[in-house]
């Protein structure tokens, strides 16, 4: 279908997105370890809480925040270190649109919730029903303009990523040069994604959805916060304040991932035990737990108590802080196998 203009619309042949990002291997070759004892998310789930202790630490104060943030979460600097690790970015608690002294790391933000389609005979009747999704020589010629944006910007990530890839060949990583170049890709990568995002919903709504489905409209999905669109039964939290959610039970006691930290927690009336630094870690556990019952080893043989040590000092691997509480210990010491 013509564009506007009288030519061809660049929307139809977009060239391909490419990860230009190094996959490759050991240099070496040698296959990853992998083991019981050293689990490969080991050194994820570390930097999970060490982000975890930076938002609590952000959150704490005014002041805390102002050490390292800026008002809207972002780092004063990308030099700036606490445990030799990089700090990281923070965002506004969508839970929390009103307080604005509440954040969380930026990594957890849930993608925004996206526009549907319906038929615009929908009954009832959709009040968000917006029809401005009609192809248009206007409409057209935006999404010209905009398929233009997007490869440019394409274009300029590509360059700032080869820049920043060359400053760290060329003058290390900890030199100023390569630095400069790491801000000015972050900042073309993003770029990238906005432009990306918009681009994407801008072509169903003024060419793809226009032309397959007209008689569809665009409708506004209501949803805030983290708390909707998790899909679990929302339950008060072990501890004051945020979101909660429950998971299933622990003999008759409620299990609780809790929203702002991610933490499982067993809400015991004598008090909350942690049963989990994060979900899979708490998977992790009761997988190994499962594996060790369902083993063929009699319990009180050798080779059954063997096993129930290798898998305790797995669990300590895994989760030491949640391997420590009594519940586990409990578990993992055979209290639970005739239950």
């Amino acid at each position: 279908m013509p564009a506007a203009s009288g030519i061809d619309p660049l929307y139809g042949p977009i060239a391909r997105e490419t990860n230009t990002a190094s996959t490759n291997p050991d240099s070496d070759g040698a296959p990853l370890p992998h083991s019981p004892a050293e689990p490969a998310a080991r050194h994820n789930e570390d930097d999970k809480a060490f982000i975890r202790r930076m938002v609590e630490f952000a959150n704490e104060s005014r002041e805390n925040r102002e050490l390292y943030w800026r008002k809207d979460g972002q780092r004063k600097s990308l030099d700036d270190r606490i445990d030799g690790r990089e700090l990281p970015q923070l965002k506004r608690d969508p839970d929390y649109p009103d307080d604005e002294d509440r954040f969380i790391a930026a990594s957890d933000v849930p993608p925004p919730v996206q526009p549907d389609y319906m038929p615009a005979d929908t009954h009832p009747p959709i009040d968000l029903g917006r029809d401005e999704g009609r192809i248009t020589p206007e409409n057209l010629a935006d999404l010209d303009a905009e398929t233009n944006d997007r490869e440019w910007t394409l274009q300029a990530d590509r360059i700032s990523e080869a820049a920043k890839l060359k400053a760290k060949e060329d003058h290390g990583e900890d030199s100023e040069e390569y630095k400069e170049a790491k801000r000015v890709y972050s900042d073309t990568h993003s770029a990238v994604r906005d432009i990306g995002e918009s681009h994407g919903e801008h072509a169903a709504l003024y060419h793809a959805m226009a032309t397959q489905h007209p008689e569809y409209v665009l409708v506004d999905v209501p949803r805030t916060g983290n708390g909707d669109q998790t899909g679990l039964e929302p339950v008060e939290p072990p501890h004051s304040g945020g979101a909660a959610y429950l998971l299933g039970h622990w003999l008759t006691e409620p299990v609780v991932l809790e929203g702002h930290t991610g933490r499982i927690l067993l809400a015991s009336a004598a008090g909350p035990e942690l049963l989990g630094s994060s979900l899979p870690q708490f998977m992790t556990l009761v997988g190994l737990y499962r594996m060790l019952i369902l083993s063929d080893f009699p319990s009180r043989s050798g080779e059954g108590r063997d096993a129930r040590r290798s898998v305790k000092a797995w669990a300590a691997e895994v989760d030491p802080e949640a391997t420590a509480s009594f519940s586990w210990q409990g578990a993992l010491d055979g209290h639970l196998d005739d239950l």
